[in-house]
């Protein structure tokens, strides 16, 4: 009788093993899936905060400040969301796809991402009437004899002309400057993490094919290629966006300055090819009037909240010569 006693409870005791050992590993299961959904809600909200503040800064605002921001009211959330997203090499009217898409991905944050991503930064428009005076002169004696010297009487008639003009002005959330400074600092070293190690890809590929013309090697280096292309204009973007926030890092200047040279590089490679020899030139100094153009009125606008920033004097430094010399080679055009 104790045998069958003991061989019950040995049953009953693994049994109840049993299942505290499959809650435990539900309890695992959920928690990893829990992290997961976390760690794919940082990514995304890392992502559209990057393209947030570039959008914005597309719209060329005047003047940035970090400061205390109005709570967004329902208006204007609304408009906000229907402002145009654009990346570095688009236009304002051909997005509206990319809109589309961000738009989904925005409504898939959680209430606490979305809350914390439509707050900490925005662009604020204001509508400026530009008054312009026109004075028309009319004789009442056109009719008269030409040959009266007697002076002719005048009317004066001032017409006014109204245009407006969007003058936008950007804004970032003090009290979200914490969070906000560390999500942009993590997206930049896992992006210049991943521009090292395609950088020394393509180095390795360079030095291992250089006499081998094997097709299959050609694809793998366009798609080398295309990925330090790409990774590369994603990091002239953070940069962007860090330095409004850290205007004296002067490791990411030098990250900006680098992939600044490498779009230009790019571009007179693609102008060579692409282009009629005897437009090459001129069709090159256009595009780099343009980037440098659109570098200065980047800084113009870090000053506005960072004017006293060494390292910003030292970034004029590097832009004006190259400006000044497109500038006056346009000019002698």
């Amino acid at each position: 009788m104790t045998t069958e006693e003991d061989e019950a409870n040995n049953i009953k005791d693994d049994s109840t093993n049993n299942t505290n050992n499959d809650a435990a590993d539900n309890d695992d299961e959920e928690h990893q899936h829990q992290n997961e959904q976390n760690e794919q809600q940082s990514v995304l909200f890392e992502s559209l905060l990057i393209k947030r503040i570039v959008k914005f800064l597309n719209y060329k605002p005047s003047d940035f400040a970090i400061t205390l921001l109005p709570p967004p009211s329902s208006q204007s959330s609304s408009q906000s969301q229907s402002l145009p997203l654009v990346s570095c090499d688009e236009t304002i009217n051909d997005d509206e796809e990319d809109d589309d898409n961000n738009d989904s991905l925005l409504l898939s944050l959680t209430p606490e991402y979305r809350i914390l991503l439509e707050t900490s930064i925005m662009l604020i428009r204001e509508e400026e009437e530009d008054e312009e005076e026109e004075e028309d002169v009319v004789n009442e004696n056109d009719n008269d004899n030409d040959n009266d010297d007697t002076p002719k009487a005048t009317t004066t008639t001032t017409t006014t002309t109204t245009a407006t003009t969007a003058k936008y002005h950007l804004g970032l959330e003090a009290q979200n400057l914490p969070v906000i400074a560390k999500t942009i600092r993590k997206v930049y070293h896992t992006t210049k993490m991943k521009m090292k190690k395609a950088q020394a890809m393509k180095l390795q590929e360079d030095n291992n094919n250089n006499n081998n013309e094997n097709k299959d090697v050609e694809v793998e280096e366009e798609e080398t290629e295309t990925k330090t292309t790409t990774l590369n204009l994603l990091l002239f973007n953070i940069t962007s966006c860090l330095l409004l926030i850290q205007p004296d890092h002067s490791t990411v200047w030098s990250d900006r300055r680098r992939c600044l040279l490498f779009q230009i590089q790019r571009m007179k490679t693609e102008t060579q090819q692409q282009t009629i020899p005897e437009q090459e030139e001129k069709k090159e100094n256009e595009i780099l009037l343009m980037i440098w153009y659109n570098e200065l009125d980047y800084l113009d606008l870090l000053m506005t909240q960072h004017s006293k920033a060494i390292c910003i004097s030292c970034k004029l430094a590097f832009v004006l010569p190259p400006a000044s010399a497109n500038l006056l080679q346009s000019f002698a055009r």
